[in-house]
């Protein structure tokens, strides 16, 4: 089985926050991921392992066969056509040429034995739910059938036994299906996985959880649910060695104070027995002289084990509060206008995905989900309400300002700062609010100058929410898979935070679970 080695891992970012501290993990197993918080370095450590990215100190080992899906693959590929990103391409212009009458050799050499690769793509790009036409670029495709023509390149050319493949949120952009197919190809993977994703279905197909947080990396046997037992049992483990510990400190102090006390009781006593001349001088200056060295001792002893308490008290404190609680809040304005209508669509045709008109009418306040499949002209469909494509036929009316968070929080300015990013955004927030709403979603103190650009995924995520959520003007808020990139604890404070929005949405989310706790009334299928 291929495995990986990382050895006294160091690792700080830009702005001086460290990451990795003495981390060590040798991974060998067949199935395994890796979870942990936004912002804890679960990717940034996926890229050390790859070599995508230089540890500040520390060594690495790792497979020669390695393949790895990184989150941002959206950005990378875009401008290939589907023959190029599969490598036919030239194959395709050669049978082209020599159905035409080309006769070269060099044709012939390039076809191979190729000759039914027409039949072959069209058959793989049916399979995978994608458009059948191979020159169409990868920038037409939606996230999710990208997703999974980038998923189906690296299980074929790695599917091997000495391969290992990480996937960092492979299944984010993946509607159900596209889910189901995507554990087909682990289970059927010859080669090593490591997983990272706050996806509980993937979580569950794995037999090693590793969970990363500010104090190293942790190991548990067995798959999701196995984990959560063995972390709430450990949970109540370390709740009863606090609480012991803390006894025993207390208990500790008590017996200090009140040995210090008959220690005064005693000394007030020689006192008085001194002044009534009813001891020697010579008697009394001995026993003062023994009960202070022994009270001397009984208190350096005691401080000693009060000391070795507090510490211990201290270090079970930090191995149960690894993960703060963050919270979203969302800005309400006073909005006590009747119901009215925001958004219409009469009979409008989408140029991509959805076949049939549309006709929608969306008023202030309802929640409406899109559904559809990868592909089905959600993401489009959004892009016709902004107004950033027409549509071919049908006509569409908003009323209200629109606010757009795509997957990929693209609204957001890499070579800004956090705080800078926030303020340009949301004017009418005080500068001592707006790090209160920052420390809400895990940015505090210095953390808020660091750029965005090296935000984890789910930290964008959550500052693009927040900036969205915190207008004025109460926008008809677009939402094209929020839950993507986030943890799931995060994951559930959105939805607590949309279930309470008084305002107006559209959200396209393959979470039915996350959507039911969103307050969704409304649906569209496409």
């Amino acid at each position: 089985m291929p495995s990986f080695h990382l050895q006294d891992i160091h690792f700080q970012l830009p702005c001086g926050r460290t990451l990795f501290t003495d981390l060590n993990w040798h991974h060998h197993h067949h199935r395994s991921a890796l979870i942990g918080r936004n912002g804890v370095g679960k990717s940034l450590l996926a890229q050390i392992i790859t070599g995508k990215q230089s540890p500040s100190l520390g060594c690495v080992s790792r497979p020669k066969s390695l393949g790895y899906f990184a989150q941002n693959h959206k950005l990378i590929h875009a401008q290939r056509t589907i023959a190029d990103y599969l490598g036919v391409e030239k194959a395709l212009v050669a049978l082209e040429r020599v159905a035409q009458g080309a006769a070269e050799q060099h044709w012939f050499d390039t076809i191979a034995e190729r000759w039914q690769l027409h039949e072959e793509l069209t058959a793989l790009l049916c399979q995978l739910r994608l458009p059948c036409d191979p020159d169409l670029p990868l920038s037409q495709l939606s996230g999710g059938q990208l997703a999974t023509l980038m998923l189906w390149r690296l299980f074929d050319q790695f599917n091997h036994a000495d391969s290992l493949l990480i996937l960092d949120e492979p299944s984010n952009h993946l509607d159900q299906r596209g889910k189901a197919w995507l554990v087909e190809q682990m289970y059927s993977f010859k080669g090593a996985i490591l997983i990272i994703s706050h996806d509980r279905v993937l979580l569950d197909k794995t037999a090693h959880i590793y969970e990363l947080d500010s104090l190293g990396l942790h190991h548990y046997c067995g798959n999701y649910r196995a984990y959560l037992q063995q972390k709430n049992a450990e949970q109540q483990a370390l709740e009863r060695q606090l609480n012991h510990t803390r006894r025993e400190h207390q208990c500790r102090l008590d017996t200090a104070i009140e040995a210090k006390q008959k220690a005064a009781q005693r000394a007030r006593q020689g006192q008085k027995s001194v002044h009534q001349g009813s001891q020697p001088k010579v008697t009394q200056d001995f026993k003062k002289n023994k009960a202070g060295s022994q009270l001397s001792r009984a208190a350096t002893l005691t401080q000693g084990r009060l000391l070795a308490l507090k510490r211990q008290e201290q270090t079970l404190k930090s191995r149960q509060a690894t993960q703060e609680q963050n919270r979203l809040y969302i800005y309400e304005c006073a909005d006590s206008a009747p119901k009215r209508m925001v958004l219409n669509l009469f009979e409008c045709q989408l140029p991509f995905g959805q076949a049939e008109p549309i006709t929608m009418c969306v008023r202030t306040g309802q929640k409406w989900q899109i559904q559809g499949d990868n592909g089905a002209g959600k993401s489009t469909l959004f892009k016709v309400v902004q107004g950033v494509i027409q549509p071919v036929m049908g006509d569409v009316l908003c009323q209200q300002e629109v606010m757009y968070l795509d997957q990929h929080a693209s609204m957001l300015q890499p070579y800004l700062s956090v705080l800078e990013q926030c303020r340009d955004a949301c004017e009418n927030i005080h500068l001592s609010q707006m790090r209160t709403l920052l420390a809400g979603i895990g940015l505090r103190g210095d953390a808020v100058q660091q750029k965005v650009a090296t935000l984890s995924g789910g930290q964008k995520m959550k500052l693009a929410m927040l900036m969205v959520s915190h207008q004025v003007a109460s926008p008809l808020l677009l939402l094209d898979e929020p839950d993507n990139h986030l943890d799931l604890v995060a994951k559930k404070q959105l939805a607590e935070l949309l279930n309470d929005y008084s305002g107006t949405f559209l959200l396209i989310s393959h979470d039915e679970e996350f959507v039911e706790a969103c307050g969704v009334t409304e649906r569209l299928k496409l």
